[in-house]
């Protein structure tokens, strides 16, 4: 995966999560699994009916990683390794389409907006089943192994025991960075703008999606 969409992928998983997580009361969209500690919680101080959403969002990213799944080998008999591009495109079709209805501004509509977008992020995080590297969605794992690397390579100077291109420090901080940009920018988008806000997750989707069409042409 070239450092352009790993970079904005990262920057889009930290986004999304982020503008559900405000928008929608403590939803993670690509963290999915934040949402049981969140979820555990409301138990323990006094759960509403808005709290279940966050134990919904399961079976959804579940649902996405299966439909991900088939249709990677699905695709893979026909497009080799390059399949993964099949499946950011639909992960941006979908972001498109949550970010379209995120405008009506309806209570219900903005449940289903938000487990759209988890399914989308679900297609995200199925790619690194198939794609070696860092994942661009759970930063903890991209934090570890990026200060391990540093660690081994300037304090014990040997070379890291993860070997590889991915094992270099560099990709793996301009990630963090990329999903710290995300949050911040969601924060304040959020707020402002609510679940609309995704928009700007689909734009640049959108906008990487074509690049790499077109440079791959070149």
């Amino acid at each position: 995966m070239k450092f352009l969409t790993k970079n904005a992928l990262t920057f889009v998983a930290g986004y999304c999560d982020t503008v559900t997580f405000i928008a929608m009361g403590g939803v993670f969209s690509a963290h999915v699994t934040g949402n049981f500690v969140l979820f555990a919680a409301a138990i323990a101080q006094g759960i509403e009916s808005h709290d279940y959403i966050k134990i919904l969002t399961f079976p959804f990213f579940v649902l996405a990683v299966i439909l991900g799944t088939l249709l990677y080998h699905k695709l893979h008999k026909s497009k080799g390794d390059t399949c993964y591009k099949s499946l950011l495109w639909a992960m941006t079709a979908l972001l498109m389409i949550a970010a379209v209805l995120s405008f009506a501004q309806n209570d219900w509509l903005n449940i289903t907006v938000t487990m759209i977008v988890v399914i989308a992020l679900g297609i995200q995080n199925t790619i690194h089943h198939f794609l070696p590297g860092p994942m661009t969605t759970v930063m903890t794992g991209t934090v570890m192994n990026t200060t391990a690397n540093l660690t081994e390579k300037y304090i014990l100077r040997q070379t890291p025991m993860q070997q590889g291109k991915e094992a270099k420090a560099l990709p793996g901080l301009w990630m963090i960075v990329s999903f710290l940009a995300g949050c911040v920018l969601a924060a304040i988008a959020a707020i402002l703008f609510g679940l609309t806000a995704l928009l700007l997750a689909a734009l640049v989707m959108f906008t990487v999606m074509i690049f790499e069409r077109e440079k791959g042409k070149a």
